[in-house]
């Protein structure tokens, strides 16, 4: 199984600069989005839905929309055309310990003097603390050093926005 990213598509087409994966999301009413990358190349936009296929243009307007993706790297053969499916994620049964749960919004004037690159990082382990993920899954997840998760977790303690 792969690593779920929550980033919107050219973002995360950005990270994963010369790799080969597929990448899986819902499209809404579309069905599933696929997107497929070769060695860093966008090779095929694809929804899959109950009324057919969508696939070039039309396919990339929708999936850029999207925030929640599924990477499943792969190896240097050539893709498959064929989707991979989007793997079922069970809720816990039991209230983990230790989990981050966002307080209030994060205010952009906070953001204020830093860089592109430091707004990005704080906006990403923002976005993975949902009430559901301890810190330690949150850099399980990312492709991030830990400490830096643990430096940006700690400012959005310190500015009250997460618990």
């Amino acid at each position: 199984m792969g690593k779920t990213y929550y980033l919107r598509l050219p973002v995360l087409i950005t990270f994963l600069k010369g790799q080969t994966c597929t990448l899986i999301t819902s499209a809404g009413k579309w069905g599933t989005g696929y997107v497929y990358i070769q060695n860093g190349n966008i090779v095929q936009y694809l929804i899959k839905g109950q009324n057919g296929t969508l696939e070039g243009s039309h396919a990339q307007h929708i999936l850029e929309q999207c925030q929640e993706w599924q990477v499943e790297f792969q190896s240097n053969e050539p893709i498959s055309t064929r989707p991979l499916p989007l793997p079922q994620l069970s809720p816990s049964p039991l209230p983990q310990k230790n989990v981050l749960r966002p307080k209030k919004p994060l205010d952009p004037a906070l953001l204020q003097g830093l860089t592109a690159r430091q707004r990005m990082v704080i906006r990403m382990v923002l976005t993975m603390i949902n009430g559901q993920r301890s810190a330690q899954q949150i850099k399980q997840q990312l492709n991030l050093p830990p400490q830096l998760i643990d430096e940006v977790i700690d400012l959005l303690r310190r500015f009250d926005i997460i618990e």
